[in-house]
């Protein structure tokens, strides 16, 4: 049968035990764990001493002078092409102000069964559990140094995780590859899951929600990069076992599964047709000087 010829098992599979009247048990917010363990807590907790502060723009001054949702929404596009001047960090840290900050912490409602601790955030996640972290591969950040930074969302700061140049030039390439071999991205944004945020709730559809979470996530920096005129493209793919290696996380603790390219944009003129080829990528990282 073609239809099913062309679907891969797993994603059949996943479908079926995710979907109530396909599952053969009970599915959704079951609390599966509960009495068993606590649940994982609402922040990650900072594996680093050193904080680098990002800018906090002016809310009320960008609520009058934003763009519409709509017109945000008409302009969006994936742009892969960037400009030869770097992102600054003041424009990486007015971008995670909009899309990634904590604005407030919800603790457990002693009166409420299975009650755990959530956030408030500008995007929506399922069950308020807010399980995807954000990390930053800087390459092209004018006063930031190159390297790997998990973002601290209740702080609006930065924590380094490595310098290691190897490191930060095989996430940027993968980026790279993965657009469509283009131009290299000033920074390349890596979304991780903490399972367990999820898997304490949900019982069947933790997964489906973290993908869910994912799409989320990258229509809010979409339409953030659009209305400040940056370059947004989010990826379909990632090496989850070397952001793993590089981070030093637990693939079945914390994981990636979802990346997305930042930078100031080359020009909206371009032919779509222009890109680079593997090895053009390779040796403009090689070429290239990171901005510190």
């Amino acid at each position: 049968v073609p239809e099913l010829a062309q679907r891969e098992f797993h994603d059949v599979l996943m479908h079926a035990e995710s979907r109530r009247g396909l599952a053969p048990r009970a599915i959704g917010g079951l609390f599966p764990f509960a009495g068993r363990f606590e649940p994982t807590r609402a922040l990650k907790e900072s594996t680093s001493d050193t904080f680098v502060s990002l800018y906090r723009p002016d809310l009320d001054t960008i609520v009058r002078e934003d763009m519409t949702l709509s017109e945000a929404m008409e302009r969006r596009r994936s742009v892969r092409h960037f400009a030869d001047r770097p992102l600054t960090s003041e424009e990486l840290g007015e971008f995670l102000f909009r899309v990634g900050r904590v604005r407030a912490v919800r603790k457990p409602e002693p009166y409420q069964n299975h009650s755990y601790e959530t956030t408030s955030r500008t995007y929506p996640s399922g069950g308020g559990a807010y399980d995807l972290e954000i990390y930053i591969t800087a390459w092209h950040c004018d006063g930031l140094r190159p390297g790997i930074y998990h973002y601290e969302p209740a702080d609006h700061a930065l924590s380094p995780v490595t310098e290691q140049a190897t490191a930060v030039r095989r996430i940027v390439r993968d980026a790279c590859q993965a657009s469509g071999r283009t131009d290299i991205p000033h920074v390349v944004i890596t979304l991780a899951s903490r399972f367990n945020r999820l898997a304490w709730k949900y019982r069947g559809i933790s997964y489906a929600t973290t993908l869910k979470n994912v799409g989320v996530l990258y229509e809010a920096m979409y339409l953030a990069a659009t209305a400040m005129g940056l370059a947004p493209c989010g990826l379909g793919s990632g090496d989850a076992a070397f952001f793993s290696e590089a981070t030093g996380l637990d693939p079945l603790v914390e994981s990636s599964v979802g990346e997305f390219m930042l930078g100031v944009p080359e020009s909206e003129d371009l032919p779509a047709s222009l890109g680079l080829t593997d090895g053009q990528c390779m040796d403009g990282l090689n070429t290239a000087t990171a901005v510190r």
